[in-house]
């Protein structure tokens, strides 16, 4: 049986990635990252460039909500949110521990948002690279 031609939502699914964002790994993992005393947030070091382009950033469940957990990282108290990256389709999987900018998008709180890479999604009938990234912010 031959493979669906999915041509036609891809083209529709890219239309709608209007946001832009830039996915970076660390050749040494975070082995290489700097802790700042003062955030207690590793900086990355000697980052490479392996997406920059249009992407779609959206909550992880299909009630619009996000997956929240509350951790404790060290002491210090952080809420994860999940969410779902899309890129087109054609591109290479994001390892685990890559690190997702958005340089560009209609939702403002997003803007300079730092995500972490967790997985990448597979499926039979992709019309997009998608995978899941991780928002840590510090609990008040």
């Amino acid at each position: 049986m031959a493979a669906p031609d999915l041509t036609f939502a891809r083209a529709k699914l890219e239309e709608l990635m209007t946001d832009t964002c830039t996915v970076t790994v660390a050749p040494d993992s975070v082995r290489g990252d700097d802790l700042d005393p003062d955030t207690l947030v590793l900086t990355p070091e000697g980052r490479v460039i392996v997406y920059d382009g249009p992407c779609l950033v959206s909550a992880r469940n299909p009630s619009g909500q996000t997956s929240q957990t509350l951790n404790s990282d060290g002491g210090l108290e952080t809420w994860a949110g999940r969410y779902t990256l899309k890129t087109p389709f054609a591109e290479d999987d994001f390892p685990p521990g890559a690190v997702v900018e958005l340089t560009a998008s209609q939702d403002a709180w997003l803007l300079g948002k730092t995500f972490t890479v967790i997985a990448s999604m597979g499926g039979t009938y992709k019309a997009s690279r998608r995978t899941e990234i991780e928002l840590r912010e510090a609990a008040l």
